[in-house]
């Protein structure tokens, strides 16, 4: 599979919504990188493993509150990309074979 998701997020700027936001940023943490302020890019080798991240980040949501977004993208458009200023297209080392 080996496919590049853009999550975005939007959370309310309250004590409660910090919280959430906080808990929601560790959890894409620790499947992507951040590159910008509420974006991440996150690869997936599996379909399993979008399903989890799902399933953690709507455990930590208000969904009456809180927005989170997952757009995947294509190989022809992850190709497609551009990127103006600094910064690449996420890629975890253990994607590339030698």
């Amino acid at each position: 599979m080996n496919k590049l998701y853009v999550i975005c997020y939007d959370f309310p700027s309250d004590k409660a919504g910090d919280k959430r936001r906080n808990k929601v940023i560790k959890i894409l943490g620790g499947h992507g990188e951040r590159v910008q302020y509420s974006v991440f890019e996150v690869r997936f080798k599996k379909p399993e493993e979008l399903e989890i991240l799902v399933k953690r980040v709507k455990i930590q949501m208000d969904e009456k509150e809180d927005s989170l977004r997952i757009y995947p993208i294509s190989g022809a458009a992850e190709k497609d990309t551009i990127i103006l200023g600094k910064g690449e297209l996420f890629h975890r080392e253990e994607d590339y074979f030698f």
